[in-house]
């Protein structure tokens, strides 16, 4: 619901234990989605922040582009950790190939101070790709034939633009990449399904079906703030696209949202924090990128774009996570608005030149102390009347400002660090 890094992986894991599918719907590799249990701590790039629940089938939906290298290492890791994955992969999902990936990076440079730096996954020229309808798809890995066709028009086309709109080398040649992904076939064969039809029948017998978002609703090329975006919707309503699953599918849409925000790269942060706040907050949350480990920026919380998210995601209720590492603060604020040029504003502005210049207009709320282990046991066990009045009042303002209920909060990495308020 803001820049990304706000815990959806720990609250699908957490609603994991009561669904009967959990389905990653769009992104690719550059989602980061961590799950603490017990000591152990898994990051998920991929593959379905549920699939530590054995009653869950999880699933990759045909949203989601797939790096097969990256996906047999996650399937890898987990076998090794002693957990055997209950997972079909969409034979519809694109596949980032090599030259996507190099393409992606000269396309960045490219760029330059323009749009955001590219992560160099290659999703922009995967996705390029399946708009000119040459792409890959995972199921197009098991017919070797077929892939075989696909691959040489794919790499003449790609190359080309690599060679000679860039004039730079490309190293693999279309036989080596042939081999390669070969190789990730036969080992992501099991897996690779028709998703849709198993999803469809599910819904159709009730069961229950989480879908798993990636990314922020900022990230999002229609609705965030472009181009500081990615390349693919981040949407709650992309979960239809990127399943097969119909439109009277979902009853429920939950946000998760940061008592604070973070964001990785050069955005515009209307409300980013001093130096000195920022790295209180930075270790005290840990909040460096799972994908490059690089520091993160740190900002108060902004309800003009939270309010902007919940509306265009359609949310029901919210998800709140890492109240604890606020606490410390003696006061806290809270954008409330913006001023640009003079003018109050109440809404998110589409010009990126207009967002650059917005000064936030705060409310200044009592913080709270920092929560014990014990603190937080005590609250986690007696409910949402135990927290702290302040904790309270922060939450309410937040309810009343983006006129939606937050149902859940998570006091801490692990599992039982979450509660639902009733």
């Amino acid at each position: 619901m803001q820049r990304g890094g706000e815990g959806k992986g720990k609250i699908t894991d957490y609603y994991a234990a009561n669904a009967d599918y959990v389905v990653r719907f769009q992104g690719d590799k550059n989602a980061g989605h961590t799950v603490t249990i017990d000591c152990d701590t898994y990051i998920f790039h991929l593959i379905p922040a549920g699939i530590l629940h054995k009653n869950a089938q999880s699933i990759i939906g045909n949203g989601v582009l797939i790096d097969p290298k990256v996906l047999q290492r996650e399937i890898l890791s987990l076998q090794s950790s002693g957990v055997s994955p209950n997972l079909k992969i969409s034979e519809r999902a694109h596949v980032i190939m090599p030259y996507h990936r190099m393409l992606d990076e000269l396309i960045s440079e490219h760029q330059m101070e323009l749009a955001s730096e590219s992560t160099r996954g290659g999703m922009c020229a995967a996705l390029a790709d399946k708009g000119y309808r040459i792409g890959i798809r995972m199921g197009d890995l098991l017919d070797p034939s077929l892939f075989k066709k696909k691959l040489t028009v794919a790499y003449d086309f790609n190359v080309k633009i690599i060679t000679q709109v860039f004039n730079r080398p490309f190293s693999q040649n279309e036989d080596q990449i042939f081999q390669e992904y070969a190789t990730y076939a036969n080992a992501l064969k099991p897996y690779i399904a028709n998703t849709e039809i198993v999803l469809q029948k599910a819904f159709h017998e009730g069961k229950t079906i989480l879908f798993e978002g990636a990314h922020s609703a900022a990230l999002d090329p229609d609705h965030g703030i472009y181009p500081y975006t990615t390349s693919t919707s981040c949407m709650s309503a992309y979960a239809e696209i990127g399943s097969g699953v119909g439109l009277n599918a979902y009853s429920r849409r939950i946000g998760v949202l940061k008592a604070y925000v973070s964001l990785e790269g050069e955005s515009p942060f209307p409300t980013e924090l001093t130096e000195e706040a920022a790295n209180f907050l930075r270790e005290r949350g840990n909040e460096y990128s799972a994908i490059t480990n690089c520091p993160l920026r740190i900002g108060w919380l902004d309800l003009i774009h939270l309010q902007h998210a919940v509306k265009v995601n359609g949310c029901t209720e919210l998800a709140l996570t890492k109240l604890d590492v606020l606490g410390g603060f003696h006061e806290i604020n809270m954008c409330m608005g913006y001023h640009l040029e003079g003018k109050h504003l109440s809404y998110v502005p589409a010009s990126i030149n207009e967002f650059k210049d917005l000064q936030p207009v705060y409310q200044t709320l009592p913080g709270w102390s920092v929560l014990s282990a014990d603190e937080i046991h005590h609250i986690i066990e007696k409910g949402d009347k135990a927290l702290p009045e302040t904790i309270r009042h922060y939450i309410e303002t937040i309810e009343q400002t983006v006129e939606c209920p937050i149902r859940t909060i998570s006091l801490g990495p692990k599992r039982e660090q979450t509660m639902v308020r009733r």
